[in-house]
């Protein structure tokens, strides 16, 4: 330990020692080095030392296109294995690296990636041809990437970088995930902790993937997926709906870990959430709020025409156009660039369509039947909406084309008796899109090329309470545990 602390501490000094230290010449300056420490650090110098030139008999080298700034910086590495940018940035250690050979600052500048260097080492990555730092500027970018879409890095990107980043966001395999609401209060422990639960469609069983955090509650909540993120907010802190929730949280599943994200300014329940990756925003429309009555512990659901807008490049929400009727469980999805939703109007149901930067929601058609809307998924320009008990309702699925503005029918699913539904989403299992419905009671799907159903007695999803279900793009490591 003393004589790696003396040679850290003797970088640069005098020259009195001349077998062991190698005098720098960078312009006008001289640094004397010990030449053990840039023969071991270096393969430029390394190679010189050992090569028989002028320079390794005369201890003494002449550095050119190198700045002397840079060059003490590096140094100082050596000694303390930090680098400091506040006299220079991140490139020009990393070409001065790259020109004189010195993996071991390269290899820090990877490990060491932050959000202000990272595109910059990807600059330099592109331009010397290194894979290895290149792959480590992106991997970084996927994994930071709601902080890199507020940063001014992320500026400099180009298109096509970004679109590939956006790639690997999307590059693992497609699953169904859930989310259940846990509605009935006897069952609000029943899990410990509770989870996010994945749907294996390849051995057709349900399992828990990842515990919640704890301050999260997902009673009356709303689940979006952007940029294969999940995003959970709203909903009320217990079962008994008596104060709203301000806790909100984001779940990456490439890493399988959750953070805080904003929530809404105005606080509410049961709102439609859906976000369009294009345009880097979300949407959180209509749902209830709480109204507390004067002197009194009891307090009415109110609904709510209010809609916001969160931008992930300013990292804040803002009012957005509000709709033109107040709707307190809102359907909301996204589909080619723009947000739709269905309201209720006299007589029947309407669908409603706002495109970001329009100053108000427009009509688009009303639904063919008088029905309770459930829910609403959407795929390509199709948009899918089903309702609550289908055997009752006695209605198909409904499919409307956003292109064309005609609404078709998909047949009704074989269900073996009255089965109420709780949500839809589109998978891609690489042998087709299915249409999967989902409920404690069961999952069954409709290829979207044939429209024809398939009920095998897939299982319903194994929690408790209402359920969301969403499709995100997963490892699959992360489902060993429910195969083995």
């Amino acid at each position: 330990m003393t004589h790696e602390k003396d040679e850290a501490q003797g970088l640069t000094g005098n020259c009195d020692a001349e077998d062991k230290v190698l005098l720098v010449v960078i312009g006008e300056e001289e640094l004397c080095v010990r030449k053990a420490t840039l023969t071991r650090e270096s393969g430029y110098f390394s190679a010189m030392m050992s090569s028989g030139m002028r320079e390794s008999c005369e201890n003494r080298v002449e550095l050119h296109g190198v700045s002397p700034d840079v060059f003490k910086t590096i140094l100082d590495f050596f000694g303390t294995r930090r680098m400091r940018f506040d006299k220079v940035g991140p490139e020009e250690i990393l070409e001065t690296a790259v020109f004189l050979q010195m993996d071991g600052v390269m290899n820090y500048m990877r490990r060491a990636m932050k959000i202000e260097t990272c595109v910059r080492c990807l600059r330099v990555a592109e331009k010397h041809y290194l894979a290895d730092l290149e792959k480590a500027a992106y991997m970084f970018m996927r994994k930071n990437y709601l902080a890199l879409l507020q940063s001014i890095e992320y500026n400099g990107l180009t298109e096509h970088e970004r679109d590939q980043l956006v790639a690997l966001r999307y590059e693992p395999q497609e699953f169904i995930c859930a989310v259940g609401s846990y509605n009935d209060a006897r069952l609000d422990n029943l899990e410990t902790p509770r989870s996010l639960y994945v749907f294996d469609h390849f051995e057709q069983k349900w399992g828990p993937i990842c515990p919640f955090p704890p301050p999260l509650c997902t009673h009356g909540c709303s689940v979006a997926i952007v940029h294969n993120l999940l995003f959970i907010l709203g909903g009320f802190t217990s079962s008994d709906q008596k104060e709203l929730q301000k806790e909100a949280f984001c779940y990456d599943p490439l890493y399988n870990t959750w953070a805080p994200f904003p929530h809404p300014r105005v606080l509410r329940a049961h709102c439609g959430l859906a976000g369009i990756d294009a345009a880097n925003v979300l949407y959180a429309v209509g749902g209830c709020t709480i109204h507390k009555k004067t002197n009194s512990d009891e307090h009415d659901l109110v609904d709510l025409c209010s809609v916001e807008q969160y931008s992930f490049r300013t990292g804040r929400w803002r009012d957005a156009p509000r709709l033109p009727r107040p709707m307190l469980n809102a359907n909301l999805t996204a589909c080619r660039g723009a947000v739709y939703t269905n309201i209720a109007v006299p007589g029947g149901e309407v669908i409603y369509r706002l495109i970001p930067g329009s100053p108000c929601w427009d009509e688009i058609s009303p639904i063919p039947k008088v029905r309770f809307v459930f829910n609403m998924t959407s795929f390509r320009q199709n948009i899918y909406l089903i309702c609550g008990f289908l055997r009752e309702f006695e209605s198909d699925p409904l499919c409307f084309n956003t292109e064309t503005g005609k609404w078709s029918y998909l047949f009704r699913p074989p269900l073996a008796k009255r089965s109420y539904v709780d949500d839809l989403t589109v998978l891609d299992d690489k042998y087709g899109y299915k249409l999967y419905l989902v409920s404690q009671n069961s999952t069954q799907w409709c290829d979207l090329g044939t429209r024809e159903w398939q009920y095998t007695g897939l299982p319903g999803y194994p929690g408790s309470g209402f359920t969301r279900v969403r499709t995100l793009h997963l490892p699959i490591t992360h489902l060993v545990h429910l195969r083995y």
